[in-house]
């Protein structure tokens, strides 16, 4: 993975990481997937094309334990997949190569910034 390369299965990811931080029950659906997503631990913005739902296919086919999917009918009636993080995940479930070194940098930038917040708190020094 380049420095600065994020893939579209990256973001997807991410979004899905974050919505299992806030409710591991929860599944996103397939088009909450698209748009413009700001990735906070790098500081960037990226953008989610249409392609999403044959990004998740792939995605699940790559790491075979970390994801689930439910058939979902929308309001017009449409039909479409949702996905979230299975609910006993953790990072060995993740085997795909780009997408670990994804979730440790996320990590590791995490836990950076909380670091530098807390020695800010404690030092009396306003960000």
């Amino acid at each position: 993975m380049r420095k600065n390369k994020i893939t579209q299965a990256q973001i997807i990811f991410y979004q899905l990481y974050l919505a299992f931080k806030i409710d591991p029950k929860r599944f996103v659906p397939v088009w909450k997937l698209i748009g413009e997503v700001y990735i906070a631990e790098l500081r960037i913005w990226k953008f989610v094309s249409y392609q999403a739902s044959a990004q998740m296919s792939e995605m699940k086919s790559k790491n075979p334990n970390l994801f689930e999917s439910t058939k979902v009918i929308g309001k017009t009636g449409a039909k479409y997949n949702a996905y979230r993080l299975n609910q006993n995940s953790s990072p060995d479930l993740i085997k795909d190569p780009e997408l670990k070194l994804f979730y440790e940098k996320i990590k590791r930038n995490k836990e950076y910034r909380e670091r530098i917040a807390d020695f800010e708190r404690a030092n009396g020094i306003t960000p």
